[in-house]
């Protein structure tokens, strides 16, 4: 893939904070593949953070804002009350390089709520409200459309995203992660308490290959801030994990395409098997901001 070399840096970084840890600590155990979303050659910058795509993607490829892929006679998504949704991203398959469990091909689209927390909610039903996805095999994919990634799509001030007309093209490359978050998931310590002491041990000893790591990320000047599969990476508590749901992270999202509140973050949860069969049944999501 073309963006491949953009990652060389992560990936030298992160070899050389896996390597500092001890050979026994379990440490590279918590090393998952992922695919980190690079912001498409095709674009330029437009304003402090942001990006615009010069030339259009397909609206049938991965990007964020803009017009989603969306067939003829398909309504525009609404929330539970009738109102219209913000479109945050949709992920084509088919660009993101093979990751265990995930879908090889289809779509996956993201929607959230026209309200300034994103219909974000904080009792029993958090991670179920103000969320809509959309998911399209390759039979659907295949099907002609009038609407172009450049159509005008449903905007507000509460909009989720810094330029919400103008889409921003991806393009996915493997990359590996470890759990960097302010905290992580309770079923996932659980599963490997030893192993992610020894990693909080190791970040704390090596402040200075953590700041390499982060410093490689923000002198590529092309990650997008999106990530399919992977860690999650928390800016504040970990949420808990609805009773009916999986803990596999679908898609991460921060930086400068979007507006979590202050500097935040969001992630979309889920199985991937399922969503390959077309099941959305069990995707919940968060986010947080500083």
């Amino acid at each position: 893939m073309r963006g491949r070399g953009v990652v060389v840096g992560y990936k030298e970084a992160l070899g050389a904070l896996v390597a500092a840890a001890p050979p026994d600590s379990g440490v590279r155990s918590l090393v998952r593949p992922a695919a980190a979303g690079l912001v498409s050659e095709h674009a330029e910058r437009s304003g402090l953070l942001r990006r615009r795509t010069t030339v259009a993607p397909q609206v049938t490829s991965s990007y964020v804002g803009g017009h989603p892929f969306q067939p003829d006679d398909a309504e525009w998504p609404q929330d539970v009350d009738g109102w219209p949704m913000h479109f945050v991203l949709q992920v084509a398959f088919a660009d993101v390089p093979a990751l265990p469990g995930f879908p090889r091909e289809g779509m996956l689209q993201m929607f959230v709520r026209d309200d300034p927390m994103h219909g974000l909610t904080f009792d029993d039903t958090a991670g179920t409200r103000g969320l809509l996805c959309r998911w399209y095999d390759a039979a659907a994919l295949a099907q002609p459309v009038e609407v172009t990634s450049t159509t005008s799509a449903f905007t507000s001030d509460d909009s989720p995203l810094a330029d919400p007309q103008h889409p921003v093209e991806l393009e996915f490359v493997a990359i590996p992660m470890l759990p960097l978050g302010w905290e992580n998931l309770a079923d996932d310590v659980a599963g490997a308490p030893e192993a992610f002491e020894a990693l909080e041990e190791l970040l704390e000893k090596h402040e200075d290959l953590v700041e390499g790591l982060e410093q490689a990320v923000e002198e590529s000047g092309r990650w997008s801030g999106v990530h399919v599969g992977g860690w999650p990476s928390f800016v504040q508590s970990a949420p808990d994990v609805p009773a009916y749901a999986a803990s596999q992270l679908l898609v991460g999202m921060s930086g400068g395409l979007f507006r979590w509140g202050d500097v935040g973050s969001a992630h979309l949860f889920g199985d991937p098997a399922a969503v390959a069969a077309g099941d959305l049944s069990q995707l919940w999501w968060e986010w947080a901001s500083h």
